[in-house]
């Protein structure tokens, strides 16, 4: 999706040269134009930062997945071939298949189907894993069960701050241009105040502030 976005933006610059479309590709580039280099630097300060969010949080949540799934295949027996996302949450959940069926079978749930490739058919009402060998699972230990799902969810929670990031990308954008027609029409500029909180090691806020 990032590669797609930065395509767009290079074919839009090529094909019209202005500050708004300068704006459009980096933002803060249009104002450092019109020779509002204060401002220019602040929206281009955060557009670095957004990026870097977007290409780490990619990353890390790739190397997370890659780590979490060979845990669970070297300490639960698990065969990822036809499963999907939400078996990765469930079995974070349940120490062995046989639990997690009989603890969906008190709750009335019907077992899951399959297609013609052996994938799972995600139904309302359906929630049981069939048990044909392809989606067993075992965990050796509760604590290795306990850091699978830490891994899960961090690999989630990096692929949530890259997907924010990216949709900051596209308001630093807007604000930016928005800003560069203030600046031409009416002299006025828009103060960007970006502001990165910590919550955890795993948990980190970018906040973008665009009083007007």
């Amino acid at each position: 999706m990032s590669r797609f976005f930065i395509l767009i933006l290079i074919v839009v610059s090529m094909a019209f040269s202005s500050t708004r479309t300068k704006s459009l590709l980096f933002p803060g580039w249009g104002e450092s134009s019109l020779n509002q280099n204060s401002h220019g630097q602040k929206l281009m300060a955060v557009d670095i930062i957004l990026w870097l969010t977007v290409f780490n949080g990619k990353n890390l949540s790739k190397n997370y997945e890659f780590d979490y799934r060979a845990f669970a295949s070297e300490h639960a027996g698990v065969d990822w071939i036809h499963t999907d996302y939400l078996f990765a949450v469930d079995i974070g959940y349940y120490d062995d298949l046989n639990t997690y069926n009989n603890t969906k079978a008190r709750e009335r749930s019907l077992e899951l189907e399959t297609d013609l490739t052996g994938g799972l058919i995600r139904e309302y009402g359906h929630a049981m894993y069939p048990e044909n060998g392809k989606f067993e699972w075992e965990w050796d230990s509760d604590s290795n069960r306990k850091s699978y799902k830490d891994m899960r969810i961090s690999s989630a929670n990096w692929d949530k701050y890259a997907n924010f990031a990216i949709a900051g990308l596209l308001v630093n954008r807007v604000i930016s241009v928005i800003n560069v027609i203030y600046l031409e029409k009416r002299g006025v500029a828009i103060s960007i105040q970006p502001q990165i909180i910590s919550k955890g090691i795993n948990d980190l806020e970018l906040r973008l502030s665009y009083p007007f």
